[in-house]
């Protein structure tokens, strides 16, 4: 959640600008979200982080999952 939260508030960067130096969010979901990190050499790695509705704090920034329907 630390990760997510500098990616949209802006801690992670000297200035306070939105960010984290080279890392991107590129989606977005209720439940996970992805980023892609620039590596030297201009290379990329990708990670998915998960069910992130259940950790502390997720709520907070907008991870909610949808209750299951009950026939």
């Amino acid at each position: 959640m630390d990760l997510f939260e500098a990616l949209v508030s802006g801690n992670g960067r000297n200035g306070n600008t939105h960010g984290v130096n080279n890392v991107e969010l590129i989606g977005l979901s209720k439940t996970s979200f992805a980023v892609k990190i620039a590596s030297a050499g201009g290379n990329f790695d990708y990670i998915l982080f998960t069910n992130v509705d259940t950790l502390a704090g997720a709520e907070e920034l907008g991870f909610v999952a949808e209750a299951p329907e009950v026939d």
